[in-house]
């Protein structure tokens, strides 16, 4: 009877003694062509999971499953990544039994759900954006106007034939109180922008940067990539709203491709590690050209841009949502050769344990 899941059977060291059907279907390979070879070769070489069910080889000869809650990049022999659910089953003796499960389909379907609600939020935040110009522009324009009128009416005084200085001096005061105003007008709006922030909770790092990374290489098409994840088993939470850390990351992932597009080396890093302080950092580098001194000093500036068709919004924005996530966000130049974006994020495992 043909079974439902993939299977591989393994020795204790780890080497690959048969693989059913479906397997071979899976990594587009026949049984012969990877009889021998260790198992982790059927995996993405920098994984960052690997290590720890490849750890249950060194275990007892029982070996317990732990059921589908392990996600890991698989590896086809056309080089090609998926992810699949892997479950290691309990075998005697010296063999390892291990069932896959592919996740591509649901994982795009979790990719356009998640475009979907992106686009959502695009067009929420648009719409509030609309409201927010609209208030401000209504509110301002008065005190605006009356300002320009004032700076009129002092040209006119003082272009006469005996220019009137007092009379000039109370129009400029009251010129200058109109613009006392709108000064007042813009910092009220900010403090309601403030205060109508999203909520942050705890969210798991891990899903965050797996679900932007995916879509950030589904979305660029095949540019021949090389992609390394070293995420920190300890800095597994942050303090955060999702979808916009989620943005930030798109944004730094989709501009280190572009930077890479002329690179004989295209080699991207995501790393996770937990700082001192309470805080988690999160570093997008690249082994792109780099970025000069003149436009790295004012990077963060809006519309300040490497690109030749870039608006220069999208790192000032990146810069904001940072900021009022209580991190900060920086450049160096990376060990690929390019660019390294860090940005740092509150631990949600030091706010657990503050509350507790």
């Amino acid at each position: 009877m043909a079974l439902p899941e993939a299977l591989i059977v393994t020795g204790r060291d780890g080497r690959i003694r048969s693989l059913n059907a479906k397997a071979q279907a899976m990594f587009g390979c026949t049984d012969h062509e990877v009889l021998g070879t260790p198992v982790a070769a059927l995996l993405g070489p920098e994984d960052s999971t690997r290590n720890g069910w490849v750890a249950c080889f060194d275990g007892p000869a029982e070996c317990h499953e732990f059921g589908y809650g392990a996600v890991v990049t698989a590896h086809r022999r056309n080089g090609s990544d998926f992810p699949v659910a892997l479950s290691l089953g309990k075998a005697d003796g010296e063999e390892r039994i291990f069932f896959l499960r592919d996740l591509t389909e649901r994982q795009q379907s979790q990719f356009q759900l998640h475009d979907l609600q992106a686009e959502l939020e695009r067009v929420s935040g648009m719409a509030a954006v609309g409201t927010i110009a609209t208030t401000f522009a209504h509110q301002l324009n008065p005190p605006l106007t009356a300002t320009l009128n004032y700076i009129e009416g002092i040209q006119v005084i003082l272009e006469g034939e005996r220019p009137d200085i007092p009379a000039a001096r109370a129009v400029l005061g009251e010129a200058a109180a109109q613009a006392f105003r709108a000064g007042e007008i813009v910092q009220r709006l900010r403090d309601a922008v403030s205060r109508s922030a999203p909520g942050h909770r705890v969210v798991n790092l891990p899903q965050l940067v797996e679900e932007a990374s995916g879509l950030a290489l589904l979305s660029s098409g095949d540019r021949g990539i090389k992609v390394h994840i070293n995420l920190d088993r300890n800095a597994k939470k942050v303090l955060a709203d999702g979808i916009q850390v989620q943005q930030v990351l798109l944004s730094l992932i989709r501009n280190a491709m572009d930077a890479m597009e002329n690179s004989s080396t295209r080699e991207l890093e995501i790393v996770s590690s937990r700082e001192a302080g309470g805080y988690v950092k999160l570093t997008v580098a690249d082994s792109g050209p780099g970025i000069g001194e003149e436009i790295s000093a004012r990077l963060f500036q809006p519309f300040t841009s490497t690109k030749a068709d870039g608006m220069g919004l999208g790192l000032s924005i990146c810069r904001d949502i940072v900021e009022a996530h209580g991190g900060r966000i920086w450049t160096e130049t990376s060990n690929l050769g390019g660019t390294a974006f860090h940005f740092t994020l509150v631990d949600g495992d030091a706010v657990v344990d503050q509350r507790c």
